[in-house]
């Protein structure tokens, strides 16, 4: 069995430590943005030693998560090779020979404002934006819906060293339907950069959809306290069995750094003793894509009583 195929990943947990809830909605976004770019070039310099070819950092890096909506607003930039931002992450990129994906706010036009992830690859060129397409809105926590669009498709596989990567944030991992139609595109690992405090989809949801789409997970996650959220860290690589690869503890600033390698015999095995894509049955899973069929069917599970 070849093995011929491998990508060396590395993700970034960050550790906040900014306790004063009385800041929230008025940092210094520019010294904000500076400073986590500084944060991302330090991370890379010390990853490339370790021979990481595909860094990936959390949701809303450039920005910070729960810096409040006139921050957030103030910090966003277009998904153009000449914001910014991009500009000096893609100078980085060029530089060290990796790929980078980074969380960041994108104005897509006025008043139009999506949670966004950038792919830039080894020669500092955009390889695709991916918008968060499910918004994280509780009654009782309606901060990204007080700024974000919900995106409305998924960004298209992209390859890494011959591997190929998808993308999708936070909640959108808690869906089946983002990971599985990833999968289906055929990607073999699907990078998450998020912002939570969950420990439940750290150690079962992550595995879960590993293991049911047969793809790597990289979950990437803050931790510490900011502007009076706290974030659970536990950020975590996963294999396609569910096992995870690394870890990262719940309060640390740390970078993970594990291989992925899609041609190993346990990938080919697990890929044999688990048919998932040849034993789909796509014809019958109507109620996933027609609410219509559901309410006409809702009642019908009394029949047999």
């Amino acid at each position: 069995m070849s093995t011929s195929r491998k990508l060396t990943l590395g993700c970034f947990q960050t550790k906040k430590e900014w306790n004063k809830v009385a800041l929230f909605d008025s940092c210094d976004v520019a010294k904000e943005k500076e400073n986590n770019i500084q944060l991302l070039e330090q991370t890379i310099q010390q990853g490339v030693q370790q021979g990481v070819e595909l860094f990936v950092f959390p949701e809303l890096f450039i920005s910070g998560y729960h810096v409040g909506k006139a921050a957030l607003i103030a910090s966003a930039e277009p998904a153009t090779s000449t914001a910014p931002s991009f500009q000096k992450i893609a100078a980085i990129a060029k530089q060290y020979k990796v790929y980078i994906v980074y969380g960041y706010v994108e104005l897509a036009s006025e008043d139009i404002y999506y949670n966004s992830a950038m792919v830039i690859d080894d020669q500092g060129t955009l390889v695709t934006n991916y918008r968060k397409t499910h918004l994280w809105t509780p009654a009782n926590y309606p901060y990204e819906a007080e700024v974000f669009v919900n995106g409305n498709s998924f960004s298209p596989v992209f390859t890494v060293k011959g591997i190929r990567v998808g993308v999708l944030i936070c909640w959108d991992i808690e869906f089946p339907e983002p990971a599985r139609v990833l999968s289906l595109m055929g990607a073999e690992l699907i990078v998450v950069p998020t912002a939570n405090n969950d420990s439940f989809v750290n150690d079962i949801v992550t595995r879960t959809r590993a293991y049911e789409n047969l793809v790597y997970i990289a979950y990437v996650n803050h931790s510490g306290m900011e502007y009076g959220k706290q974030f659970n860290g536990q950020s975590c690589i996963v294999d396609i069995a569910g096992k995870h690869l690394q870890k990262a503890k719940d309060n640390e600033q740390v970078l993970l750094v594990a291989d992925i390698v899609p041609d190993s015999e346990s990938f080919a095995n697990k890929r044999k003793d688990n048919p998932f894509f040849e034993q789909r049955k796509p014809l019958i899973y109507e109620p996933i894509s027609n609410s219509n069929y559901c309410n006409q069917h809702q009642n019908s599970n009394n029949q047999y009583s």
